[in-house]
């Protein structure tokens, strides 16, 4: 699939460990939504930069099934109804069609359905009435628009999904929850897979009694850090990529400690023991590894320096 390389670039793919469990039940739900049409939405909770978006990436990435996946960032969404309905939409139909063009009625027009394109004219058409709820069932329903055309069915996969809580400061919209719940539950051929990263707020979206959406994840996973194992496995792809010699155990060990085995954290300090050994020729020991970790979390251009600064902000 085309589309997936311009979300998982390559040196994630290759650094890409475990998460066999994760994937396993990805793969058991799209099983049975194949085969016996049961649909088992999936909410996968963690911090920032834990992994949650590598594991759909990998998911689609490895998928042979015959089957839509659709990929959503609402990070890099706008929460405005309108333009949220238009991006919505779009992406559904790049996926659908595996293309990156991007104007929405050419897109449309590829599908060769005179139906659906007049939809989407439509659609275009009543942005200037500046109603906000109208566009935002009609992107809602589109999916299931999509699958019922090509006979497939599809899931979407919608990153940071808690972002879709800005839509309520419109006019309108009310509660954005309910309104995406009363499209979920029409719908037979669409499977939904969220990621957020605010957990507080995730749980209160999945699982809190007063939600709309309250029990309509059947799996609400949280990502952990990785055991030491996990980690010593990443540690090992990183040095080998960078044609680096695999440092002794305990000096794994010391990494591992220092991340507390979160992936992200592991390979910043993995990244800049490697450079600092390939700069200087410094002997990688303990030594090395500490300064490493204190360069990236005391400085201000420190990648975990200023990824602590955003969570802290």
């Amino acid at each position: 699939m085309v589309l997936v390389n311009d979300i998982y670039a390559k040196d994630k793919q290759e650094l890409f460990t475990n998460r066999k469990k994760e994937l396993a039940l990805i793969e058991l739900a799209i099983n049975g939504f194949l085969k016996k049409g049961i649909r088992k939405h999936m909410a996968f909770l963690g911090l920032r930069r834990i992994g949650k978006s590598l594991i759909l990436f990998e998911y689609i990435k490895r998928n042979k099934e015959d089957i839509i996946i659709a990929y959503i960032d609402l990070k890099k969404t706008s929460m405005e109804p309108q333009f949220f309905a238009v991006e919505y939409i779009k992406k559904i139909l790049q996926w659908a069609l595996n293309e990156k063009e991007e104007d929405l009625l050419v897109l449309g027009n590829k599908l060769k359905n005179e139906g659906i394109f007049n939809q989407l004219n439509k659609f275009l058409t009543s942005l200037k009435e500046r109603d906000h709820l109208k566009p935002i069932n009609f992107a809602f329903s589109f999916p299931e628009i999509i699958s019922l055309s090509l006979n497939k069915k599809i899931v979407v996969c919608i990153d940071e999904f808690q972002e879709i809580l800005g839509m309520n400061n419109y006019k309108g919209i009310n509660n954005i929850l309910d309104i995406f719940r009363t499209a979920l539950q029409s719908q037979s051929n669409t499977l939904f897979f969220i990621t957020g990263s605010i957990i507080t707020t995730m749980e209160k979206i999945c699982l809190e009694e007063k939600s709309a959406l309250f029990l309509h994840f059947d799996k609400v996973i949280n990502l952990y850090n990785f055991t030491k194992e996990d980690s010593f496995k990443l540690m090992k792809k990183t040095f080998k990529r960078e044609e680096v010699d695999l440092p002794k155990i305990d000096i794994l060990l010391q990494i591992f400690k220092l991340s507390l085995g979160h992936a992200f954290y592991l390979t910043i300090i993995c990244e800049k023991v490697i450079e600092l050994k390939k700069l200087f020729n410094f002997t990688i020991d303990e030594i090395l590894v500490k300064k490493a970790f204190l360069i990236e979390l005391t400085d201000k251009n420190g990648i975990l320096y200023i990824y602590f600064y955003y969570i802290f902000e």
